[in-house]
């Protein structure tokens, strides 16, 4: 199976267990678009603020229902490969609306896809193993819009 969905597959699994077996304190979805539709700017007009709107979509996303938890806001980027990692790291707007949006951002990827990489300070990290294990870097705390 695919690396990346089987990371989407346990990120679900984290987020849908029922509390005290009778409802779930957590709506999760993935593939989330930021916008409500399309937008196209023409040519070099397009700068970092503009790029938000425009189709961006959050991995997964995951917002818990109780007002006891703040109704807790967590968005992730899967990344199964080095080249794609790199390339998000070369385009920092991308994951501003998943920053904006959420209480915590975490990378979800595979350790040896992180290996030499150094990450922004205000995203967490969850490294995934071969064996389904999951090692947990809080990110450092940042206000969401």
């Amino acid at each position: 199976m695919n690396p990346t969905r089987l990371i989407l597959d346990a990120l679900r699994l984290r987020h849908v267990q029922p509390f005290n077996g009778t409802s779930r304190a957590w709506v999760y979805a993935e593939e989330v678009r930021v916008g409500t539709g399309w937008r196209t700017v023409p040519g070099d007009e397009m700068d970092d603020a503009v790029r938000l709107g425009v189709e961006q979509r959050i991995d997964a996303f995951a917002f818990h229902t109780w007002p006891s938890k703040r109704y807790k806001r967590v968005a992730y980027e899967v990344k199964a490969s080095r080249s794609d990692l790199k390339r998000e790291l070369n385009q920092p707007y991308k994951c501003a609306a998943a920053l904006a949006l959420s209480n915590e951002f975490y990378l979800v990827a595979p350790t040896d896809v992180l290996e030499g990489f150094t990450l922004p300070d205000e995203w967490g990290v969850i490294e995934w193993t071969t064996t389904a294990q999951q090692r947990l870097i809080a990110p450092d705390e940042y206000e969401p819009i």
